[in-house]
């Protein structure tokens, strides 16, 4: 297995872990669905989290989130809705980013809760 990938696997577990221990209840990792992938699946009070996970061993925060550009965030938004569709009606769902910083556990993890919606992706995709 290559570095990265393996790096980002250790960064998936690490945001789990976190996830659990704020009392997110994980529902799936790593679901495929029309060619996009979901990192996590979580609900949290009601709400459904579609969590995007970064893993980066020397890059910044503001890096790391970057990465989940537009396009990212339209296959995200693909494979939400095709999860959505295999379980009973939600009120809320919820697309966050967790970066996960450094060379190895204990990585530096930061949650940013609501990083993008809906509404901001259609806008951009409408111009």
């Amino acid at each position: 297995m290559a570095k990265h990938n393996l790096l980002g696997e250790k960064g998936e577990e690490a945001a789990c872990l976190y996830l659990v221990r704020k009392g997110y209840e994980i529902l799936a990792r790593n679901g495929s669905m029309y060619g996009a992938e979901i990192d996590i699946v979580a609900e949290y009070h009601g709400t459904i989290a579609f969590v995007e996970v970064k893993t980066r061993s020397r890059a910044s925060e503001e890096e790391a989130v970057a990465a989940v550009n537009h396009e990212k965030r339209i296959r995200i938004i693909a494979a939400a809705r095709s999860f959505m569709a295999q379980f009973p009606p939600c009120k809320r769902i919820r697309f966050d980013v967790i970066t996960c910083l450094g060379a190895d556990h204990p990585f530096s993890v930061d949650h940013h809760r609501g990083w993008f919606d809906l509404s901001e992706v259609m806008r951009k995709w409408r111009r």
